[in-house]
């Protein structure tokens, strides 16, 4: 009630907000920021990230379009995208398996997620805070192709510290930082 500035919840987002050229603040971790920091951080002035616990964040093409021959085949042939879409094709149990039992199939999207932070942040100390106390997979696993790019941008940073309060010029922090 007290911020000057505008204030959006993903969940009721208005278009009618420029976020070009402006400060903005992103508050929150998991898909949703991710998304969020990914598509403002090119536009905008200044980008912060206030991410209080890190997520493990797999590097996903998700830019990608899908082949026309893909596409066409699965139109001509609906039984094989019915198959594809109950995941018989190449096997329903295979998230389960990686989310809840120790294998070589979980081992390799875990060494995928350490693969992707260590890939993509070359600065030491942002990847030291982008880094969970968890092993990947224990949460809800977050996707993206673009995220460590934009948290590592020049116009970019990422804040750790606890939210004491909004104030009406931006966020203070636990540490007494002012983020405008």
């Amino acid at each position: 009630d007290t911020f000057g500035g505008d204030v959006v919840h993903t969940a009721r987002w208005s278009d009618d907000i420029e976020t070009g050229q402006r400060r903005i603040a992103v508050i929150g971790t998991g898909s949703t920021g991710v998304q969020v920091v990914s598509a403002l951080q090119r536009e905008a002035d200044t980008l912060t990230h206030f991410a209080r616990t890190p997520q493990w964040v797999i590097w996903a093409p998700m830019a990608l379009r899908q082949p026309a021959v893909v596409s066409a085949a699965l139109k001509r042939l609906p039984f094989v995208s019915r198959l594809v879409r109950t995941g018989q094709l190449w096997g329903s149990d295979i998230l389960v398996d990686i989310v809840t039992r120790p294998s070589w199939r979980r081992g390799l999207v875990q060494n995928c997620a350490r693969w992707s932070l260590r890939a993509q942040i070359r600065d030491r100390d942002l990847r030291e805070q982008l880094t969970p106390d968890y092993q990947p997979l224990c949460k809800r696993q977050v996707l993206s192709g673009s995220y460590y790019r934009a948290i590592s941008a020049p116009n970019a940073r990422l804040v750790t510290s606890a939210i004491e309060r909004i104030t009406p010029n931006g966020i203070r922090t636990a540490d007494g930082r002012e983020h405008d």
